[in-house]
């Protein structure tokens, strides 16, 4: 398949001012036949408070939106003031940059159609983020997680949303960066998603209505330049077994396929097993005709490669353009 990725991560998280807001929380009227101890610890609220903090607004109105139901329908449970360590309220995200500094704000916890669901916010809600533990797929988060699902050959039921968050990024690219590929400098709303299978943790960017979703955690690049033809070859294998290639030379030729089961398997072998790689297999500089040769694989393992394992990574790579250009 062939489709055009664009990207450069760009994630601006603001901290609010440190003001402080009155806390809303939620009470239980208890019947004169009821006695209080059979008064439930977490009450919900069957109608929406007129003094809601734009905080609870702006966390109800995300979990709504979420779920596909009226705002009508998510009731606060109760709020309670955080001092969160990051500009990412305390969730941690593969491959997110959190702006560092302590944060005033709310852990909110809502409830809607039966279910209790947690968020993180700022002061004034102009950040919210659901809590790890309680993530909702949103039609973003399940559009990303068919995508995996389908690359990886498994049930879109055993992947597993681990956070998703709105996103305003600095360009067209949606934050992935990728040789010779030009980006408009145009505002782009959209989402990161962190997604896991198995043992592994995957990062996906959006736009807005997730037309364009773009695997967002690299594996290997591999790249062949130079020479007398003037060759300009590169390869981005993404984690989830995603290909990019682009054939430079050619007015810009990007192409687009996906690991078979066996070359996904192989990759993981390395990645687990190795520690990062750097491959140089270029001609001496200053050599008539030159090319240069590389390939880098990003991997998690602590085994120093061989020459012969340097080679097949490079080799790896090779193949795999071979397959795209044919």
């Amino acid at each position: 398949m062939k489709r055009l990725l664009v990207v450069m991560i760009g994630l601006g998280l603001a901290t609010a001012a440190c003001n402080a807001l009155r806390i809303t929380s939620a009470t239980a009227t208890v019947p004169a036949t009821q006695s209080p101890t059979d008064v439930p610890v977490l009450a919900t609220p069957t109608h929406i408070p007129v003094d809601l903090s734009p905080a609870q607004r702006a966390a109800m109105s995300d979990l709504a939106q979420s779920l596909g139901v009226p705002v009508s329908e998510v009731n606060p449970v109760s709020t309670e003031a955080v001092t969160w360590p990051n500009g990412c309220m305390g969730v941690p995200r593969v491959g997110a940059l959190c702006t560092q500094g302590q944060v005033p704000g709310y852990r909110l916890v809502l409830s809607a159609k039966g279910q209790q669901y947690e968020y993180h916010t700022n002061l004034d809600g102009s950040i919210i983020v659901p809590s790890e533990a309680m993530q909702v797929p949103g039609p973003a988060e399940t559009a990303a997680i068919k995508q995996l699902a389908t690359t990886l050959g498994i049930s879109e039921a055993d992947v597993k949303l681990v956070s998703g968050a709105p996103v305003e990024w600095p360009d067209s690219c949606l934050g992935v960066a990728l040789d010779h590929v030009m980006c408009a400098q145009i505002v782009t709303p959209g989402y990161i998603i962190v997604l896991e299978a198995g043992d592994k943790q995957y990062e996906y960017h959006t736009n807005n209505d997730a037309s364009v979703i773009m695997p967002a955690t690299p594996a290997m690049d591999w790249k062949q330049e130079g020479g007398i033809a003037g060759v300009c070859q590169s390869i981005t294998v993404y984690l989830s077994g995603e290909v990019y290639g682009m054939n430079c030379a050619a007015g810009g030729d990007g192409r687009m396929a996906v690991l078979t089961s066996a070359q996904r398997q192989q990759l993981y072998t390395w990645i687990d097993t190795l520690a990062n790689t750097a491959v140089d297999l270029s001609d001496p500089k200053g050599a008539a005709d030159a090319m240069t040769r590389t390939a880098d694989l990003m991997s998690g393992g602590t085994m120093p490669p061989t020459d012969a394992q340097k080679h097949a990574i490079f080799d790896f790579g090779q193949a795999l353009y071979r397959q795209l250009y044919h």
